[in-house]
């Protein structure tokens, strides 16, 4: 039976980091719930999109919470929410409103990552960004769209992470000999 005359210890005891892998697995779990839920229901996306759209923008903007020499659990719910957000861009072969679900990304260049937080996010980034524009780059219609394609690629084409910047190179050599026909002029000098 604890004092409680005696100060807590500042290190978690092994009940409380197991009831925090519980915390984080339940948040995984619910993520990947609702990224199913966008991608079964393709017909009623305009309508379903809205309502979670708000909660994926919050969990990558969340990258900024995350300190730099600190638990790599916040980057890891980070990654989680961006994989999301790019499966769903690659889970519809018609769907021409890539933009709308792609914009949700538009906090992560805005932060600084920590060497840690890259390394989660580097590879898995920009393998789902290659994917997203092999299957659905050409749906993307908005200059603004276009560069922060281009800005999330080159926040990872230098990445330490080998794999991170073959990803980002094949990404942007896609965009330039595949894709540069749909490429709006403004942002042909990014290429």
């Amino acid at each position: 039976v604890p004092d409680e005359n005696e100060p807590a210890s500042p290190r978690p005891t092994s009940q409380q980091h197991d009831m925090l892998n519980d915390e984080l697995l339940g948040r995984v779990h619910a993520l990947e719930w609702l990224t199913n839920i966008c991608s079964s229901n393709e017909s009623r996306f305009d309508q379903v999109w809205p309502l979670v759209a708000q909660h994926f923008e919050h969990g990558i903007s969340s990258v900024a919470s995350a300190s730099p020499g600190g638990s790599a659990q916040p980057s890891l719910l980070v990654e989680r929410h961006v994989v999301s957000v790019l499966r769903i861009c690659t889970m519809f072969n018609e769907y021409e409103d890539v933009d709308t679900v792609l914009a949700t990304l538009r906090p992560l260049r805005s932060k600084s990552l920590s060497i840690s937080q890259a390394e989660i996010l580097g590879e898995r980034v920009t393998a789902g960004l290659l994917m997203m524009l092999k299957l659905n780059g050409p749906h993307i219609q908005q200059v603004d769209t276009w560069q922060l394609v281009f800005e999330l690629g080159r926040m990872y084409a230098h990445h330490p992470s080998l794999i991170a910047s073959v990803n980002a190179l094949e990404a942007v050599q896609h965009l330039v000999t595949e894709l540069g026909r749909f490429l709006p002029l403004q942002v042909l000098p990014l290429a």
